[in-house]
This record gives structure tokens, sequence and C-alpha cells, in this order.
């Protein structure tokens, strides 16, 4: 029994460490959530469905999984585009406009796009790929 209560909280420990700052976007995406482009022939998130996936990546981003404490030295602005597929159900395009000069910083902004996870009620056959713009404050590391 001694043994089982250490399992418990070892477990709950590497539970509650596996959890850190990571938030998934579980919206759901409907055709009010959509809107269309004709010029492009695009589909764009409106600013209900962009709001929910901006505090998606505000909450999961972390500067200690890109392994850079210091992130007072990152100023400006950058840029994320990424694409959301409904035929397979998955993010399946993340490029960033504008990346930092840190690679490991750039990798989790990419993780973390890649993490979210949307579901959709689309009619497949009727909606192409929804491309989302996320502009980020270096500084303050918020999204909008």
């Amino acid at each position: 029994m001694r043994y089982l209560k250490s399992m418990v909280a070892i477990l709950a420990i590497v539970c509650l460490m596996a959890c850190e700052n990571t938030w998934m976007c579980s919206c759901n995406i409907t055709e009010k959530d959509m809107v269309y482009e004709p010029a492009e022939k695009k589909f764009y998130p409106s600013a209900q469905l962009k709001a929910k996936v901006v505090k998606a990546f505000n909450g999961s981003f972390s500067w200690r999984r890109a392994g850079y404490v210091y992130r007072d030295a990152f100023e400006g602005i950058g840029a994320i585009v990424f694409e959301y597929n409904p035929d397979v159900g998955e993010i399946d395009y993340v490029q960033l406009v504008r990346p930092t000069n840190v690679t490991s910083v750039d990798q989790e902004l990419v993780n973390c796009i890649k993490a979210m996870r949307l579901t959709d009620t689309l009619k497949k056959h009727r909606v192409k790929p929804v491309k989302f713009i996320l502009k980020i404050d270096y500084f303050d590391m918020t999204a909008y």
C-alpha cells in the first residue's frame, strides 16, 4: 500500500509535467466560422474562430520548451500562416513568414500550431482548406 501511494504521486507529477502549458483548440468549425474570399478562392476564419485559435496559441507557447530563457531580447512582430484542411481534419501547412533568429523558438512556434486540434462539421465537398494568418508580438508573445 505504501508503494501504491508513491506510484500515484509520481504518476500525478509526470502527468502535470506533460500537460504544462499545453492548450488544445477544441473548437468546432461550422460554415458560419468561414469567410470566403472570391478573388483568392480561399476560405478565411471569422473573427470568433480566429480569437479561439489565438487564445489556444498564446496559452500553448512555452519559452522554456523553446530553450530560450531571455525573452526580453525578442522584439518586433512576426507572422505565421497555416491552413486547416477539412478533408484530412488537421493542419497540413505551416509557414513562418517572419521567423526569429533563433531556430528553437521558431520550432516551438511551429510545434504549437501543429499541436492544435480543430474539429469541423463542414460539408467537405464545399469547403477548401481554411487559411489562417496570425501576427505575433515577440516581446509580449501574444498573437492577434
